[in-house]
């Protein structure tokens, strides 16, 4: 399995625009996502410091590798289901579950299981162009995309 980082601090384009890179550690969203969900003993942010949110739209792999991902994220969702509404989407979602599971090593066959940083790998996520941003100095997302 090939899993694409998002922007990490070490593959930020634009490093005078910290907000464009993410780590799961300083990230609130992932924690206020999946904290409640797994606990304080599954989820600590002081341990993934440093370490890049992956995409969960970019995922690569051989058809065995694909079905054991998706067969465990499928598993999980359903499990979260029963835990209640703190767990199920939107509550918590596709990126966060992933990534939790992700670092906790479920995806198994850590051998084979790889993350590429963001604009090295196969494929490049592009995201959303920051063209409604009422920010005039910030609003670069579309020339971004043209260029």
């Amino acid at each position: 399995l090939l899993f694409v980082e998002e922007i990490a601090k070490y593959t930020n384009p634009k490093p005078h625009e910290a907000h464009r890179a993410v780590d799961i550690g300083e990230s609130r969203r992932f924690v206020s996502h999946v904290l409640p969900c797994y606990g304080s003993d599954a989820v600590r942010p002081g341990d993934l410091a440093d370490r890049p949110m992956l995409c969960s739209g970019t995922v690569l792999g051989t058809h065995d590798g694909m079905h054991r991902f998706l067969s465990v994220l499928v598993d999980e969702f359903q499990t979260n289901n029963g835990r209640g509404a703190k767990c199920r989407s939107p509550a918590t979602t596709d990126q966060w579950t992933m990534n939790h599971l992700y670092y906790s090593g479920r995806f198994g066959r850590v051998e084979r299981t790889r993350t590429v940083p963001w604009g090295t790998g196969p494929v490049l996520t592009v995201g959303k162009p920051c063209v409604n941003s009422k920010d005039e100095e910030n609003k670069s997302g579309k020339k971004d995309l043209m260029a």
